[in-house]
């Protein structure tokens, strides 16, 4: 239900989304947010372990899946400071 996600959202990066349907259900955000995902660009890391997770629903021009990434936070390069 919007309303739900909706109260959900505040800190997660959004994108404009133009099709119909759910693309993310409130119960798939309580998810990440409880395992401590973060939302935005990654940050610079060593990666030390990776997930893919696909969903059943297919939305025309839009990816039915996730690539979640894990690792060691790597200290920001001098242009980046």
């Amino acid at each position: 239900p919007a309303p739900a996600l909706a109260a959900m959202l505040p800190g997660v990066a959004v994108r404009p989304y133009g099709g119909t349907g759910e693309p993310v259900t409130p119960t798939g955000l309580a998810v990440l947010k409880g395992l401590g995902a973060e939302f935005g660009p990654w940050p610079r890391m060593t990666v030390e372990a990776q997930a893919r997770a696909y969903a059943r629903a297919v939305f025309e021009g839009t990816a039915n899946g996730t690539l979640f990434c894990w690792g060691t936070a790597l200290p920001p390069v001098e242009d980046e400071a």
